[in-house]
């Protein structure tokens, strides 16, 4: 897949929210649609290591309570 947006879509301390939004590969079989997991990792050019959630079919993802305000996340 190809990440198409990453926004900060609330900026909190305990309630954070990122939206991540990618799209399908474009050579995809329609009887073969793609399972999606994302991860995550805290600071710049970090090897993400927490499974955020795993085995999903939409396009977009909602990461929620993130501390935004102070943290950096990819």
């Amino acid at each position: 897949p190809v990440i198409t947006n990453v926004s900060v879509d609330v900026t909190d301390i305990n309630t954070g929210e990122i939206l991540v939004k990618w799209v399908k590969p474009l050579k995809a079989a329609p009887a073969d649609e793609p399972l999606y997991t994302v991860l995550r990792s805290e600071g710049i050019n970090t090897v993400p290591t927490v499974i955020v959630v795993a085995d999903i079919k939409q396009t977009s993802f909602v990461d929620t309570n993130l501390n935004t305000s102070d943290k950096i996340y990819n």
